[in-house]
């Protein structure tokens, strides 16, 4: 029962073998050799004996010794169990081992009653005595020196493969950057045997998929060097906008909007295609009573947040002159005015610059003349020089309103056209006087 149990023993270190280290491991330990006292500890590996009180819950024993032990060398850092040799060997010290040593390394001693040892592997880095070694290590029973052997080497000059989408990596072209040495054998990389999930087809490969290349080699005694290392597709293109600047100038009191600036644009991504604007984003609001220039930033993020952009750029130009207001003018609803009647009464009144080309007058008081109200009027007036002049002004309309207009010192237009009038009929009846007193004769 024994030698089977040992049997099986075996078997299940050999299966923790298939453990898949981030590092291959340059030595195997292959065997041990128990020193005497007195001997000269140089640097190298040794197996320490140390004492427990418990063969099930050593761990509070262990964590003490190896505290001390540190002052001497690199110890493990995790005590050794038949499932974990492997794993603690390549993690704290990028060691192999037999599974003989493996066995050796996990078995826990029963010394007495209530008495027990476990082993720690000490990576010495310089020489002491042997007494030296063992007070430190306290309750110490048996040292053992570790005999190794020089395992191949893989190398690859990436423990993780960064592979950018863009740039289609074969899998032949990340086995390349493989090799492998023997101490013996020399190089050996043509032996190199890998296994990958890594498409064929670099085209197919996806991001933040999970992808792997092993490498294993053997060499011509047998041993086995093995590295397995990550391969990982990463978007490193940042999406593209159809144009990285946009400007517009536009004048003041026409629209643009974002939607406007949207329409000019597309946007795609080298992994996610065409990007719909329902996705983008934009920094900074459009002011259109805002004279100085504007800057919006147009933006997508992609799923691997990389960042595409475009500037705009917004000028409102004020094209128009200034609008002179002018006082109101009142006229009677028994009397309505024409446009050029205005003009004539606004000039003559000096309220507007005469000698113009053409006008535009907007109002609407020319449909609701007969009605009492008030209308806002605008005006503008082009010269020959080019220059345009815009007048605002209200138009009150009152009930039989005698005085057309609301300013005292303009009286004399009601007075001149009297007094035109009078000076007509008096030359009328002066010409009829002398017309009858020439037939007389």
């Amino acid at each position: 029962m024994k030698k089977i149990s040992i049997i099986l023993s075996i078997v299940l270190l050999m299966l923790t073998f298939n453990f898949i280290s981030p590092k291959a491991a340059e030595l195997k330990l292959n065997g041990y050799q128990k020193i005497n006292e007195g001997t000269n500890i140089t640097p190298n590996y040794y197996v320490i004996e140390v004492q427990v009180q418990d063969d099930s819950n050593y761990e509070p024993d262990f964590y003490q010794i190896i505290n001390s032990l540190k002052t001497m060398g690199k110890t493990n850092e995790t005590y050794f169990t038949n499932k974990n040799v492997q794993q603690v060997l390549q993690t704290d010290f990028n060691l192999d081992c037999t599974p003989e040593v493996a066995l050796f390394l996990a078995e826990v001693i029963e010394k007495g009653s209530h008495e027990y040892a476990i082993r720690i592997l000490i990576q010495m880095t310089s020489s002491c005595d042997y007494s030296d070694l063992t007070e430190v290590a306290g309750n110490c029973y048996d040292i053992y020196l570790m005999k190794s052997e020089k395992l191949p080497i893989i190398c690859s000059p990436d423990d993780v493969h960064i592979i950018n989408y863009d740039n289609n990596i074969t899998l032949d072209m990340i086995k390349s950057t493989y090799t492998a040495y023997d101490n013996y054998d020399e190089d050996i990389t043509d032996e190199i045997i890998f296994e990958s999930n890594y498409p064929s087809d670099p085209k197919k490969a996806k991001i933040d998929e999970e992808y792997y290349i092993k490498a294993i080699v053997y060499d011509s005694s047998g041993n086995k060097a093995e590295v397995t290392n990550k391969i990982e597709v990463k978007d490193i293109t940042a999406p593209k906008f159809s144009k990285e600047t946009l400007s517009y100038e536009i004048n003041y009191g026409d629209a643009i909007s974002i939607d406007n600036i949207y329409a000019d644009l597309t946007c795609t991504d080298n992994y996610e295609g065409t990007i719909p604007s329902s996705s983008w984003k934009h920094e900074g609001e459009i002011d259109l009573h805002d004279l100085d220039p504007q800057t919006i930033t147009i933006s997508y993020t992609d799923k691997s947040n990389n960042t595409g952009k475009c500037s705009v750029t917004i000028k409102i130009n004020d094209i128009s002159a200034p609008i002179i207001s002018v006082s109101p003018i009142e006229l009677s609803t028994t009397n309505p005015m024409t446009e050029e009647e205005i003009l004539a009464l606004l000039e003559s009144s000096g309220k507007i610059e005469g000698g113009y080309i053409s006008y535009d007058m907007s109002t609407e008081y020319f449909n609701n003349q007969d009605k009492v109200g008030s209308h806002d009027v605008t005006l503008s007036l082009d010269y020959e020089d080019g220059q345009t002049k815009h007048y605002r002004f209200t138009i009150n309309v009152l009930e039989n309103l005698n005085n057309p207009i609301n300013n005292n010192d303009n009286n004399w237009y009601i007075y001149v056209i009297i007094a035109a009038s009078a000076a007509g009929i008096i030359g009328l009846v002066a010409y009829i006087i002398y017309r009858k007193k020439k037939s007389e004769i």
